[in-house]
């Protein structure tokens, strides 16, 4: 029979050997250890960011709709061309996109920036109490509990179209066809990539705001970063992987697959110096990461986060 002890767990070992092989052993205990105790923080961080807020914004949609449906000739469509379909909606970090179909006709066939206007002051009369603003080419209803963004948009031969980024010319779009790619991506790793993308919003958001990203750019990006990834399919690995690829994504125009603009960065102002700020920053997260798993700190992990 054969012994006890560790030297039956390493037969036919030297002692340094065998006290090697016992320090590796430890060493990989602490390492699961450490997985899982920055698992469990990213789980908690992610239920305070969860969904019940979008509640509150679909809510508010639907009050905007039955006001405007009261007066307005025709009928208005809602559809939820944002954060909130994608279901990467996070309480004052993400845009809130929804696409108000305009079936109006001296609204729909007016220059996108006067049917913004008329927009706009319809809202603000059926929401006397509530700030309503313009926001680039989309109109913002300030509610006390959520912001909703509506983007007017109307149909032109079965397709939709939205103000072009001048307000100049109506420009069509297909919002369907890269949530539909969002969703295969984020189905084909488990339903891991939509958590992902709101942590990466979450660290985004505390960054300087030369350095940030539209809400857009990040789910975008995680597209093409996670469309053939392999590695392990857990939050913490994924939001690594995010932040070690998403520069190499950034220092180049990506394609907007809408087709609302040419680029989805198009904002990135290369005079101001925007992309390399974003790069840089991008770079710095994922460096911190890194660190934080060199020396096991589930707090310095979470500090991006914070």
């Amino acid at each position: 029979m054969g012994g006890t002890g560790s030297s039956s767990y390493f037969p036919q070992m030297s002692p340094e050997e065998r006290q090697r092989r016992i320090r590796d052993e430890e060493e990989r205990t602490h390492d699961q250890a450490f997985e899982a105790a920055v698992s469990v923080e990213l789980e908690r961080v992610l239920s305070e960011i969860g969904p019940h807020d979008a509640e509150a914004v679909g809510d508010h949609l639907a009050e905007i709709k039955a006001a405007l449906s009261e007066d307005l000739e025709g009928t208005i469509d809602t559809l939820f061309g944002g954060s909130v379909a994608k279901h990467t909606y996070v309480e004052g970090l993400s845009d809130v996109d929804a696409l108000v179909i305009l079936s109006r006709t001296e609204l729909s066939e007016e220059v996108p920036s006067q049917a913004l206007l008329h927009f706009q002051r319809e809202l603000q009369d059926r929401f006397p109490n509530t700030r309503v603003e313009l926001g680039g080419i989309s109109v913002k209803v300030h509610f006390s509990d959520a912001e909703v963004q509506l983007l007017p948009a109307r149909r032109e031969d079965d397709r939709l179209e939205i103000p072009s980024s001048l307000g100049d010319r109506w420009i069509r779009i297909n919002p369907e066809q890269f949530a539909s790619k969002l969703t295969d991506v984020n189905q084909s790793l488990g339903g891991k990539v939509v958590p992902t993308i709101k942590l990466a919003k979450l660290v985004n958001s505390n960054l300087r705001p030369e350095q940030r990203l539209s809400g857009y750019h990040l789910e975008a990006l995680a597209v093409e970063i996670f469309a053939n990834y392999e590695g392990p399919r857990n939050t913490k690995s994924m939001l690594n992987r995010f932040f070690e690829r998403a520069p190499d994504y950034i220092r180049t125009p990506l394609r907007d697959q809408t087709r609302q603009t040419h680029y989805v960065d198009g904002y990135l102002d290369e005079s101001l110096g925007r992309r390399e700020a974003a790069v840089g920053a991008f770079e710095r997260a994922y460096r911190r990461f890194r660190n934080a798993d060199g020396a096991r700190s589930v707090e310095q992990w979470l500090q991006p986060l914070q």
